[in-house]
């Protein structure tokens, strides 16, 4: 099977463990997955814990991804009205093969319009901030 290159979006605000949990799972499969951190702008992203991580990649230069997982976290509350990054994860939702959110993540994909005509779950505490995205059905 040929590596498949798995993209992570970070933005400010991003859950850790929305991030890492998965990437220790796909870090434990070498030669199956290549993991690559994607920011607005490549380098340091603070996370809801202050924590940085250093994205690989800016929107601008991502290469092609086979998945694409886009975390939650409190950072999501302003990240909806970031039109680049809706913009960018509508048409890269539309190349990968398989696209995925964890919690809150949720919101980013339906304000992109990635969840139209599609069922999606979230955090519960956030649905009605899901549900009243333009896009989301």
């Amino acid at each position: 099977m040929a590596e498949r290159t798995l993209g992570v979006v970070l933005f400010p605000g991003f859950e850790l463990l929305d991030v890492f949990g998965p990437l220790e799972a796909f870090g434990g499969l070498p030669g199956l997955f290549r993991v690559v951190l994607v920011a607005e702008q490549s380098g340091p992203v603070a996370s809801a814990q202050q924590v940085r991580a250093v994205a690989d990649h800016g929107l601008a230069d991502c290469p092609r991804l086979d998945l694409l997982l886009v975390p939650g976290g409190i950072g999501t509350r302003e990240e909806v009205e970031n039109r680049a990054l809706l913009d960018w994860l509508a048409r890269r939702a539309a190349e990968a093969e398989i696209v995925a959110s964890v919690c809150t993540g949720a919101a980013l994909l339906a304000r992109a319009g990635v969840l139209d005509g599609r069922r999606a779950t979230t955090n519960k505490a956030f649905a009605s901030r899901e549900t009243t995205a333009p896009h989301a059905t």
